[in-house]
């Protein structure tokens, strides 16, 4: 990520001004404007994407398997860029009880359509056991010749379809929903690093419906006193949210906010540790549970709380000294433009 930024570093030191299109009136041709911000998404895009081609290369020197979802926070130009390609989670907890989400949890159920168009594109990668359609139900040989409902790549919605021999004899290849969904039978999430190796039942290669491209969403911070200290970025992987909610976490953030200072350099470190806490539970007779006496997380959880007043006073401060040192110029143009 950092190299990729640092190839942009002149047109991020222009700010917020765009880079202006090129006309060739001759061809008909002319660019579009590019904002610095979708320099950053670019970059933060193709540092992804490049993270997993070096994956791939490096397993043919090292013996390595297995594969990660990957999520990442960039403070950069008076914003926040949160790239995430996998099922972990980002929200932004405010001091008002307000809560912003930072991401989309990418899993079979949330991902189906672009799976199910790698799988139209590209029907061989499916063999003989996977079938594209998912359906409402499992079909079964007496439904053969009955309207089911389901839906295809291009579908959000549900339609009836005649359920044929071929519906019955495949798996679909997303089934189930929420944490319990899974693709080829298999994996649990669509999008990460690795996992070039893995297959599903009948020896097919997972891969080609894997993606590590991130979605990359932002968020503004450059009203430097919009923020207070209650105010913060909640980083974490999906082994807390599988038993956390969104309001859930909000709730354990604002109790200890309550509790401790915002001059305790502890405060957002205890943050995050309350969260992994209450996803983690407490050992119990009946094994791990949580506060509310169901089962634990028994999946890993690393969580990340980030206050945003600090990381937007820093941003401002950078900024007005390079404003400082602008030509007056170039000062003078940004103020027309």
């Amino acid at each position: 990520v950092v190299t990729n930024l640092n190839g942009i570093r002149n047109s991020l030191a222009d700010g917020d001004k765009m880079i202006e299109p090129e006309e060739d009136l001759c061809l008909g041709y002319s660019s579009p404007k590019i904002k610095v911000e979708d320099l950053i998404r670019g970059a933060l895009e193709e540092a992804f994407m490049g993270m997993d081609e070096q994956m791939r290369a490096d397993r043919l020197d090292y013996s390595i398997k297995g594969g990660c979802t990957a999520m990442a926070a960039v403070f950069i130009e008076r914003k926040l860029y949160v790239a995430n390609a996998g099922d972990a989670r980002s929200i932004i907890v405010r001091s008002d009880g307000n809560i912003q989400e930072m991401s989309t949890d990418f899993n079979p159920e949330t991902d189906r359509q672009r799976v199910q168009a790698v799988a139209y594109y590209h029907p061989k990668l499916l063999g003989d056991f996977f079938g594209r359609l998912q359906f409402q139900r499992r079909v079964r040989r007496k439904d053969v010749g009955k309207q089911i409902l389901y839906r295809d790549k291009h579908m959000t919605g549900w339609a009836l379809k005649l359920v044929d021999e071929d519906d019955i004899r495949k798996v679909p290849m997303v089934t189930g929903e929420g944490k319990r969904a899974r693709l080829l039978s298999t994996i649990g999430t669509t999008r990460g690093f690795g996992d070039f190796d893995l297959e599903a039942p009948g020896g097919l290669r997972i891969k080609p419906f894997l993606t590590a491209m991130p979605e990359v969403r932002v968020y503004d911070l450059s009203d430097e006193n919009a923020h207070s200290e209650d105010d913060v970025l909640v980083m974490a992987s999906d082994g807390l949210w599988e038993r956390v909610t969104n309001e859930e976490a909000r709730d354990v953030v604002r109790k200890l906010f309550s509790e401790r200072p915002v001059t305790d350099s502890q405060r957002y470190m205890k943050a995050a540790h309350n969260l992994v806490l209450a996803a983690r539970g407490h050992l119990t007779q009946k094994g791990w549970r949580t506060e509310a006496d169901e089962f634990a997380s028994g999946d890993d959880i690393t969580c990340f709380v980030i206050p945003l007043k600090g990381a937007s006073l820093a941003m401002h401060k950078t900024y007005k000294e390079r404003e400082a040192h602008r030509p007056k110029e170039q000062q003078e143009e940004k103020e027309e433009n």
